[in-house]
Protein backbone atom coordinates (compact mmCIF):
# COMPACT_ATOMS: atom_id res chain seq x y z
CA UNK A 1 0.00 0.00 0.00
CA UNK A 2 1.10 3.56 -0.71
CA UNK A 3 -1.64 5.76 0.19
CA UNK A 4 -4.23 5.68 2.70
CA UNK A 5 -6.81 8.37 2.39
CA UNK A 6 -9.93 7.92 5.48
CA UNK A 7 -10.71 11.13 6.39
CA UNK A 8 -14.23 12.64 7.64
CA UNK A 9 -15.41 9.45 9.05
CA UNK A 10 -16.35 7.89 12.59
CA UNK A 11 -13.33 5.39 12.55
CA UNK A 12 -12.09 4.79 16.23
CA UNK A 13 -8.70 2.78 17.36
CA UNK A 14 -4.96 2.98 18.03
CA UNK A 15 -5.68 2.69 22.10
CA UNK A 16 -3.36 0.10 22.42
CA UNK A 17 -0.88 0.35 25.37
CA UNK A 18 2.18 0.63 22.97
CA UNK A 19 1.91 2.90 19.72
CA UNK A 20 0.95 0.78 16.83
CA UNK A 21 3.46 0.80 13.57
CA UNK A 22 1.79 0.77 10.70
CA UNK A 23 2.76 -2.45 8.60
CA UNK A 24 3.07 -0.93 4.63
CA UNK A 25 6.94 -0.37 4.42
CA UNK A 26 6.10 1.76 1.27
CA UNK A 27 3.26 3.92 2.59
CA UNK A 28 3.95 7.62 1.26
CA UNK A 29 0.54 9.16 2.17
CA UNK A 30 -1.15 8.52 5.52
CA UNK A 31 -4.66 10.73 5.86
CA UNK A 32 -6.94 10.27 8.49
CA UNK A 33 -8.02 12.98 9.94
CA UNK A 34 -11.44 14.29 11.49
CA UNK A 35 -12.28 10.64 12.93
CA UNK A 36 -12.85 9.56 16.17
CA UNK A 37 -9.50 8.29 16.96
CA UNK A 38 -7.32 8.17 20.55
CA UNK A 39 -4.49 6.31 22.70
CA UNK A 40 -1.23 7.30 20.74
CA UNK A 41 0.10 8.45 17.12
CA UNK A 42 0.58 5.49 15.29
CA UNK A 43 4.05 4.83 13.73
CA UNK A 44 4.89 5.26 9.85
CA UNK A 45 7.38 4.01 7.90
CA UNK A 46 10.27 6.04 6.55
CA UNK A 47 9.06 6.17 2.90
CA UNK A 48 6.27 8.59 4.45
CA UNK A 49 6.14 12.08 2.87
CA UNK A 50 2.46 12.87 4.20
CA UNK A 51 1.40 12.68 7.31
CA UNK A 52 -2.19 14.03 8.32
CA UNK A 53 -3.61 12.81 11.47
CA UNK A 54 -5.56 16.13 12.70
CA UNK A 55 -9.22 16.51 14.43
CA UNK A 56 -8.65 13.41 16.72
CA UNK A 57 -8.50 13.12 20.40
CA UNK A 58 -4.93 11.15 20.20
CA UNK A 59 -2.81 11.41 23.51
CA UNK A 60 0.74 10.84 24.26
CA UNK A 61 3.82 11.73 22.98
CA UNK A 62 5.97 12.42 19.34
CA UNK A 63 7.80 8.82 19.22
CA UNK A 64 11.53 9.42 18.85
CA UNK A 65 10.59 6.50 15.67
CA UNK A 66 8.69 9.58 14.08
CA UNK A 67 13.13 10.71 13.73
CA UNK A 68 13.45 8.05 10.64
CA UNK A 69 11.21 9.93 8.79
CA UNK A 70 13.59 11.88 6.64
CA UNK A 71 11.21 11.84 3.85
CA UNK A 72 8.04 14.33 5.45
CA UNK A 73 6.67 16.84 3.63
CA UNK A 74 3.47 17.64 5.51
CA UNK A 75 3.26 16.86 9.15
CA UNK A 76 -0.11 17.86 10.54
CA UNK A 77 -1.03 16.54 14.43
CA UNK A 78 -3.01 19.67 15.09
CA UNK A 79 -6.69 19.81 17.08
CA UNK A 80 -5.43 16.49 19.38
CA UNK A 81 -4.87 15.93 22.81
CA UNK A 82 -1.31 15.62 22.41
CA UNK A 83 1.97 16.37 24.71
CA UNK A 84 5.60 16.30 25.54
CA UNK A 85 8.51 18.09 23.68
CA UNK A 86 8.55 18.38 19.86
CA UNK A 87 11.33 16.26 18.59
CA UNK A 88 14.69 17.78 17.53
CA UNK A 89 14.77 15.92 14.37
CA UNK A 90 12.03 17.83 12.56
CA UNK A 91 14.06 20.83 12.35
CA UNK A 92 16.50 18.64 10.65
CA UNK A 93 14.15 17.69 8.21
CA UNK A 94 13.52 21.23 6.88
CA UNK A 95 15.50 20.11 3.67
CA UNK A 96 12.08 18.16 2.59
CA UNK A 97 9.21 19.45 5.55
CA UNK A 98 6.88 22.16 3.73
CA UNK A 99 4.04 22.03 6.58
CA UNK A 100 4.96 21.64 9.87
CA UNK A 101 1.09 21.76 12.07
CA UNK A 102 1.25 20.66 15.48
CA UNK A 103 -1.62 23.39 16.65
CA UNK A 104 -4.22 22.86 19.67
CA UNK A 105 -2.58 20.44 21.39
CA UNK A 106 -0.38 20.73 25.35
CA UNK A 107 3.14 20.27 23.63
CA UNK A 108 5.85 22.16 25.68
CA UNK A 109 9.44 22.74 25.83
CA UNK A 110 11.63 24.26 22.51
CA UNK A 111 10.57 24.41 19.19
CA UNK A 112 13.16 22.56 17.12
CA UNK A 113 16.42 24.65 16.98
CA UNK A 114 18.00 23.70 13.66
CA UNK A 115 17.08 24.79 10.44
CA UNK A 116 19.53 24.29 7.20
CA UNK A 117 19.61 26.90 4.32
CA UNK A 118 18.11 24.51 2.50
CA UNK A 119 14.89 24.89 4.08
CA UNK A 120 11.73 24.02 2.45
CA UNK A 121 9.43 25.16 5.40
CA UNK A 122 6.82 27.19 3.99
CA UNK A 123 4.03 27.00 7.24
CA UNK A 124 4.74 26.64 10.91
CA UNK A 125 1.70 26.57 13.02
CA UNK A 126 2.63 25.29 16.74
CA UNK A 127 -0.22 28.10 18.39
CA UNK A 128 -2.33 27.05 21.13
CA UNK A 129 0.25 24.71 23.04
CA UNK A 130 2.75 25.59 25.96
CA UNK A 131 5.70 26.05 23.92
CA UNK A 132 8.65 27.99 25.92
CA UNK A 133 12.11 29.60 25.74
CA UNK A 134 13.50 32.24 22.69
CA UNK A 135 12.71 31.70 18.91
CA UNK A 136 15.54 30.02 17.04
CA UNK A 137 17.61 32.15 14.98
CA UNK A 138 18.28 29.54 12.51
CA UNK A 139 14.42 29.95 11.21
CA UNK A 140 15.73 32.76 9.40
CA UNK A 141 17.47 30.23 7.11
CA UNK A 142 13.48 29.11 6.35
CA UNK A 143 13.50 31.58 3.07
CA UNK A 144 10.31 29.83 1.94
CA UNK A 145 8.15 30.50 5.20
CA UNK A 146 4.97 31.85 4.57
CA UNK A 147 3.05 31.62 7.73
CA UNK A 148 4.70 31.12 11.66
CA UNK A 149 1.86 31.00 14.11
CA UNK A 150 3.60 31.10 17.65
CA UNK A 151 0.32 32.50 19.33
CA UNK A 152 -0.74 31.16 22.72
CA UNK A 153 1.91 29.89 24.38
CA UNK A 154 4.62 30.39 26.63
CA UNK A 155 7.24 31.85 24.76
CA UNK A 156 9.60 34.78 26.07
CA UNK A 157 12.06 36.53 24.23
CA UNK A 158 12.46 39.79 22.13
CA UNK A 159 11.07 41.06 18.76
CA UNK A 160 12.48 38.43 16.38
CA UNK A 161 13.49 41.76 13.99
CA UNK A 162 15.80 39.21 11.89
CA UNK A 163 12.55 37.44 10.83
CA UNK A 164 12.43 40.65 8.64
CA UNK A 165 14.97 38.86 6.03
CA UNK A 166 12.60 36.16 5.24
CA UNK A 167 11.16 37.78 1.65
CA UNK A 168 8.09 35.28 1.68
CA UNK A 169 6.57 35.83 5.06
CA UNK A 170 2.96 36.64 4.69
CA UNK A 171 1.70 35.89 8.07
CA UNK A 172 3.54 36.71 11.79
CA UNK A 173 1.49 35.92 14.73
CA UNK A 174 2.87 35.86 18.32
CA UNK A 175 -0.36 36.87 20.21
CA UNK A 176 -0.61 36.03 24.29
CA UNK A 177 3.13 35.18 24.88
CA UNK A 178 5.85 36.94 26.98
CA UNK A 179 7.31 38.70 23.82
CA UNK A 180 9.32 41.82 25.21
CA UNK A 181 11.24 44.98 24.50
CA UNK A 182 10.97 47.50 21.51
CA UNK A 183 9.28 46.37 18.09
CA UNK A 184 12.49 47.39 16.10
CA UNK A 185 15.90 46.80 14.99
CA UNK A 186 18.76 47.24 17.67
CA UNK A 187 20.38 49.69 15.08
CA UNK A 188 16.83 51.44 14.42
CA UNK A 189 17.25 50.11 10.80
CA UNK A 190 14.21 49.19 8.41
CA UNK A 191 12.90 45.79 9.87
CA UNK A 192 12.15 44.85 6.30
CA UNK A 193 9.18 42.16 5.80
CA UNK A 194 8.54 42.79 2.37
CA UNK A 195 5.92 40.61 2.15
CA UNK A 196 3.90 40.99 5.16
CA UNK A 197 -0.18 40.65 5.12
CA UNK A 198 -1.00 40.15 8.46
CA UNK A 199 0.89 40.95 11.78
CA UNK A 200 -0.66 39.84 15.49
CA UNK A 201 1.53 40.75 18.45
CA UNK A 202 -1.01 41.47 21.14
CA UNK A 203 -0.94 40.68 24.16
CA UNK A 204 2.60 40.59 25.01
CA UNK A 205 4.96 42.72 26.94
CA UNK A 206 6.30 44.79 23.96
CA UNK A 207 6.86 48.34 24.83
CA UNK A 208 7.94 52.06 23.54
CA UNK A 209 6.90 53.37 20.42
CA UNK A 210 5.33 51.34 17.32
CA UNK A 211 7.40 51.97 14.52
CA UNK A 212 6.13 54.08 12.11
CA UNK A 213 7.94 53.25 9.16
CA UNK A 214 7.01 52.11 5.17
CA UNK A 215 7.53 48.50 6.57
CA UNK A 216 4.47 48.19 9.39
CA UNK A 217 2.92 51.39 8.14
CA UNK A 218 0.21 49.20 6.51
CA UNK A 219 -0.78 47.64 10.05
CA UNK A 220 -2.99 50.17 11.65
CA UNK A 221 -5.63 47.79 12.94
CA UNK A 222 -5.85 48.51 16.79
CA UNK A 223 -5.75 44.36 17.70
CA UNK A 224 -2.66 43.89 16.32
CA UNK A 225 -1.07 45.63 19.59
CA UNK A 226 -3.76 45.93 22.12
CA UNK A 227 -2.83 44.22 25.50
CA UNK A 228 1.01 45.50 25.51
CA UNK A 229 0.79 48.43 28.55
CA UNK A 230 4.32 49.81 27.46
CA UNK A 231 3.33 50.47 24.05
CA UNK A 232 2.87 53.63 22.41
CA UNK A 233 1.91 55.88 19.17
CA UNK A 234 -0.66 54.86 16.00
CA UNK A 235 -2.49 52.63 15.81
CA UNK A 236 -3.19 52.51 19.21
CA UNK A 237 -4.79 55.66 21.53
CA UNK A 238 -1.50 56.03 23.30
CA UNK A 239 0.47 59.08 22.63
CA UNK A 240 3.97 58.37 23.36
CA UNK A 241 5.80 60.90 26.43
CA UNK A 242 2.04 60.91 27.87
CA UNK A 243 2.51 58.63 30.77
CA UNK A 244 -1.03 59.91 31.66
CA UNK A 245 -2.99 58.57 28.94
CA UNK A 246 -4.99 55.00 29.46
CA UNK A 247 -3.58 51.71 29.20
CA UNK A 248 -4.81 48.91 27.53
CA UNK A 249 -4.97 45.97 29.86
CA UNK A 250 -2.04 43.79 30.10
CA UNK A 251 -3.94 40.31 30.86
CA UNK A 252 -3.96 37.87 28.15
CA UNK A 253 -7.81 36.72 28.57
CA UNK A 254 -9.34 33.40 28.63
CA UNK A 255 -6.22 30.91 27.09
CA UNK A 256 -8.81 29.00 25.77
CA UNK A 257 -10.91 30.96 23.95
CA UNK A 258 -9.20 30.25 20.30
CA UNK A 259 -11.95 32.50 18.47
CA UNK A 260 -10.15 35.69 19.63
CA UNK A 261 -7.33 37.89 17.99
CA UNK A 262 -6.63 39.27 14.61
CA UNK A 263 -5.78 35.76 13.10
CA UNK A 264 -7.84 33.71 15.61
CA UNK A 265 -10.09 31.30 14.20
CA UNK A 266 -7.96 31.28 10.90
CA UNK A 267 -8.76 27.78 10.00
CA UNK A 268 -5.74 26.62 7.47
CA UNK A 269 -7.05 24.54 4.84
CA UNK A 270 -4.27 23.26 2.80
CA UNK A 271 -5.32 21.71 -0.46
CA UNK A 272 -2.97 19.43 -2.23
CA UNK A 273 -3.48 19.61 -6.15
CA UNK A 274 -1.94 16.47 -7.37
CA UNK A 275 1.44 15.15 -6.65
CA UNK A 276 3.99 13.95 -8.92
CA UNK A 277 7.64 12.10 -7.82
CA UNK A 278 6.41 12.62 -4.33
CA UNK A 279 6.42 16.33 -4.34
CA UNK A 280 3.90 18.56 -4.09
CA UNK A 281 2.72 20.20 -7.67
CA UNK A 282 0.26 22.79 -5.83
CA UNK A 283 -0.99 23.50 -2.69
CA UNK A 284 -3.43 26.69 -1.84
CA UNK A 285 -3.44 27.87 1.25
CA UNK A 286 -6.79 29.72 2.31
CA UNK A 287 -7.33 31.46 5.13
CA UNK A 288 -10.69 31.59 6.73
CA UNK A 289 -11.33 34.83 9.07
CA UNK A 290 -13.92 35.12 11.83
CA UNK A 291 -14.55 38.33 12.48
CA UNK A 292 -16.39 37.98 15.83
CA UNK A 293 -14.47 40.05 18.40
CA UNK A 294 -11.96 41.74 15.75
CA UNK A 295 -12.22 45.11 15.27
CA UNK A 296 -12.37 46.55 12.07
CA UNK A 297 -11.20 44.08 9.21
CA UNK A 298 -8.68 41.89 8.46
CA UNK A 299 -6.21 41.57 5.83
CA UNK A 300 -6.77 38.32 3.26
CA UNK A 301 -3.73 37.01 1.49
Amino acid sequence: MVCMYLSDNFLSGFDQPDPVVLPWVNLNFFKIDSNKLHGSLPIPPPSITSYEIQNNTLTGEISPMFCNCTSLQIFDLSNNSLSGMLPQCLGNFSDNLSFLLVGSNSFHGLLPQTYTKKSNLRVIDVSHNKMQGKIPRSLENCLMLELLHLSNNKFSDVFPFWLGNLPHLKILAMRDNGFYGVIGKPDNGNLGFPDLRILDLSYNNFAGSIPQGPQLSTFNNITSYEGNPGLCGAPLLIKCGNPKAPQPPASNGDEDDKDTGLISGLDWIFVVSGFVGGSVVGVVLSDIFVTQGMHGSSRLL
